[in-house]
């Protein structure tokens, strides 16, 4: 199993009819600026296993796991990517406490829904 922690990450929507559904990617870097891994996010089909093996590791996820993947890559740290022999790229934390949270400091969490408030 490989364990390395990501540095940086490149954010892609992508628009038009591609054969692999692949409808935004994300191109995981580490600290030199080196690609390590690239997550697919595909739409209307089950996503394939992680290409693992020769250059980088490829992993898929479906489309609707996209805005949780960058919300852990914006607001976790350090965060890891792994791989292993079994065709498996997962991205991962660091354990935290029970009951951490996201405050910081006594400050509210901000959330990125906006609540309308009814009249």
């Amino acid at each position: 199993m490989a364990i390395a922690e990501i540095g940086s990450y490149i954010l892609e929507l992508i628009a038009g009819d591609q054969a692999a559904s692949i409808r935004a990617r994300i191109t995981l870097r580490d600290a030199k600026n080196n690609d390590m891994g690239v997550l697919c996010f595909v739409e209307g089909v089950k996503p394939p296993a992680a290409v693992i093996g020769a250059g980088v590791p490829i992993g898929y996820y479906p489309v609707a796991c996209y805005g949780d993947m960058v919300d852990l890559l914006r607001n976790e740290c350090p965060v890891y990517v792994t791989t292993n022999n079994q065709n498996t790229l997962t991205v991962t934390t660091n354990s935290e406490k029970v009951g951490e949270g996201e405050e910081a400091g006594g400050g509210l969490a901000l959330s990125p829904f906006v609540l309308k408030r009814s009249t």
